[in-house]
């Protein structure tokens, strides 16, 4: 009985270890995406992306150069 109380114990304490890791990396990784997509962003923003451009106003070349 012993044995099987052992082997329980040391089953669920590495399950709960293996749980631990994998929430760690799920962290880790979480993490460098939310980092890399504010990066891109930025990136991206710097480009001139997400920028109005000011309204220009249209030349109507042919009212200029039209001679009657």
């Amino acid at each position: 009985m012993l044995n099987k109380r052992n082997l329980l114990f040391t089953l669920g304490l590495t399950g709960a270890a293996v749980i631990a890791v994998l929430n760690v990396c799920a962290k880790r990784i979480s993490t460098r995406d939310a980092r890399l997509q504010r990066k891109a962003l930025h990136r991206w923003e710097g480009e001139g992306g997400n920028v109005l451009t000011p309204a220009m106003p249209v030349k109507d070349e042919l009212s200029q150069d039209a001679t009657p």
